[in-house]
């Protein structure tokens, strides 16, 4: 199965927003999204690309 196949357009226009805003939380908030949806979109867009595209500023 294709790696892609899995991957919606928005969760694309998640991390977009992500990478824009700086910040998941903000992202799921414009996005209307919980944080546990977010995060879950984010582990799509990576496991798409075969490689971690986020870090946690925290650590």
């Amino acid at each position: 199965m294709n790696r892609l196949s899995h991957l919606r357009i928005s969760d694309l226009e998640l991390f977009i927003t992500a990478a824009h805003l700086k910040s998941l939380s903000k992202a799921a908030s414009f996005h209307n999204l919980s944080q546990s949806a977010a995060s879950t979109a984010i582990l799509r867009v990576e496991a798409a690309f075969e490689r971690p595209l986020c870090t946690d500023a925290s650590a």
